[in-house]
């Protein structure tokens, strides 16, 4: 079928005799064809969605009813939050953790260090995020190659 002779709408394809198929349905065998090299845009006159105001559908329900349940809402009896610190850096392992600050947080159960990360463990979010940024972490190369942020940067900047 000639993709002159088809239209979409709201996410589907529409053929000439009105058989519809999602974008889903055809993103298998889409990915098998190659990307265009030239493609005609709409006219901006036929913008459906772009430059239209589009209401958060689930805003009002959810939201004004508080009936909407988040993970961090989620709780059962007894149970403790944990954050997890890693590295800032790939080429890099722990050398020293110092958690003696973290572990005198009120609330804070443990500091528990494991492979390459460092987790805090307490019985509020707030005090496992504010215990997690006393943590003091020296970290040291691990032998693989490491490219800090200003490396990095420089690597990409003389790529182009």
């Amino acid at each position: 079928m000639a993709a002159s002779t088809l239209r979409t709408e709201n996410g589907m394809v529409i053929g000439p005799d009105g058989k519809k198929l999602s974008y889903g349905e055809l993103a298998t065998e889409a990915s098998a064809i190659p990307v265009p090299t030239e493609v005609k845009l709409k006219d901006v006159k036929d913008f459906k969605i772009i430059g239209t105001a589009v209401s958060n559908v689930d805003a009002g329900q959810y939201f004004i009813q508080a009936s909407l349940l988040f993970g961090l809402d989620f709780y059962r009896e007894g149970m403790v939050h944990a954050m997890i610190q890693r590295p800032a850096a790939f080429g890099t392992k722990i050398k020293s953790v110092d958690a003696t600050a973290a572990k005198a947080v009120p609330g804070i159960i443990d500091v528990v260090t494991f492979k390459n990360n460092v987790a805090v463990v307490g019985k509020s979010t707030w005090q496992v995020l504010k215990a997690r940024k006393l943590l003091k972490i020296e970290y040291e190369p691990d032998g693989t190659s490491v490219m800090r942020d200003a490396d990095h940067d420089r690597h990409f900047q003389g790529a182009s």
